[in-house]
């Protein structure tokens, strides 16, 4: 069975919620924009695992804030 040897697998799994919320507050950081703990943890709740979701929510925030230095609440995420 050489073909089998030559075959590639991949195994993806979702991360953690923790995970992802670290990885989104550091996209968060690097874009200077800041975010509420509570509206941090239901933004990586509802998109935990999907990361071009959670770039374009950035670029979003981005739009919003307008260089002013705007707390994002739960209410202006949800």
């Amino acid at each position: 069975m050489l073909a089998e040897s030559l075959v590639v697998s991949s195994e993806f799994r979702m991360p953690s919620v923790e995970h992802f919320q670290q990885w989104f507050e550091g996209l968060i950081r690097q874009e200077n924009l800041y975010i509420e703990h509570d509206a941090l943890m239901l933004i990586s709740e509802r998109l935990c695992g999907l990361r071009t979701a959670a770039k374009q929510l950035i670029k979003r925030m981005k739009l919003y804030d307008h260089d002013e230095g705007i707390t994002f609440t739960s209410q202006l995420v949800g």
